[in-house]
This record gives structure tokens, sequence and C-alpha cells, in this order.
């Protein structure tokens, strides 16, 4: 009768030993499944920074062009992160693009449409951006939020009366150093 089991099974294609080695294959994906999930996590993690540096490198050298499809790479590799979207902003802005920039960055923070919280850099940005296109109001209102979002909102604002972009704000970030208690 055993036999008869066994051939059944054959026949329809199941092997009763192979099965058996299925579920400890089952278990033993299990146990490596977080191992490689973290190896993962730090791949991502690793091609970020590779991205970020060879980003930064762009900048320093002035070589806008090759910011901006850096950051168009970081974009595509992570969609739905700020930081691409972020970098290619600024690239953009820097290749005197700036329109672009905005037309890029604002869409995301207005409708908060990646699933991380904005960070100040992303309103920070945009500060700039309104300001260099005569956007006043809205660029206060964006380096208020900068401001909400900063760390350090004291060195925030005294670096933002450095920024060439900023300058048509001076006036207002002048009272905001005289008003707060930052």
């Amino acid at each position: 009768m055993t036999g008869g089991l066994v051939a059944a099974q054959f026949d329809q294609g199941r092997d009763p030993v192979k099965r058996r080695g299925a579920s400890r294959k089952q278990k033993d994906r299990r146990l490596t499944a977080r191992p490689k999930i973290r190896i993962a996590k730090e791949n991502e993690a690793g091609r970020r920074e590779e991205l970020w540096k060879e980003w930064e490198k762009e900048m320093q050298n002035e070589n806008w062009d090759g910011a901006i499809q850096t950051a168009r790479r970081s974009t595509k590799q992570f969609p739905k992160e700020y930081f691409g979207w972020e970098n290619l902003a600024w690239g953009l802005h820097r290749a005197g693009r700036t329109r672009a920039a905005y037309r890029i960055l604002a869409p995301l923070l207005k409708g908060l449409k990646l699933p991380p919280s904005p960070s100040g850099r992303a309103a920070y940005f945009l500060a700039c951006f309104s300001s260099m296109l005569g956007k006043g109001r809205e660029s206060e209102r964006w380096f208020r939020l900068a401001l909400a979002l900063a760390v350090d909102p004291k060195k925030l604002v005294l670096d933002a009366m450095l920024q060439a972009e900023l300058s048509p704000l001076k006036g207002v970030l002048e009272t905001i150093l005289r008003e707060s208690r930052i």
C-alpha cells in the first residue's frame, strides 16, 4: 500500500522526499532572508553614498552637467527619496536653469508626493529658487519651513544672509534673527 501512495505521488509530479527537502529549503530561506535584506540595504546605502559623493565632486568642480547627470541617476535609482530630486534641482539652478529647478522640486514638496517628510534642504532650495524668480512671499514661506525643519536655526539664518540667492530676503532674515529667540 505504501508503494501505491509513492507511485501516485510520483504520477502527480510530487516526490515526498523532495517535498520534505523543499520545506527544509524554505526554512533555510527564512533563516537567510534577513541577512540578504540587510546586505541589500547596505548595498543601497553604499550606492546612495557613492552618488552623493560623485554629485558633490561635480559641484565642487563646477561641472553642472555632470552634477545634473549624477542627480538624474539618483532619481532613477531612488525615485522616492528627496536627496536625488534636491540634487537635481540645485544642479539645474547652478547651470542657470532656475525655473526648471523650481518646476521639479516645488510640486514634490507642495504635494508631499514622496513618502518621508520633506527635508529642510528642499525647502531652503525652494526659498532660493523662489527668490531668484521674483516670488518674494513664496520665498519667505519656504525659508520659514526650512527654518522650522533646521537642526540649528540660528546657523541657517546666518548662512542664508550670506547666500546670494536670498539677498532679496535680507530684511526678512534680519527680522527673523532679531524677533526669534534662536
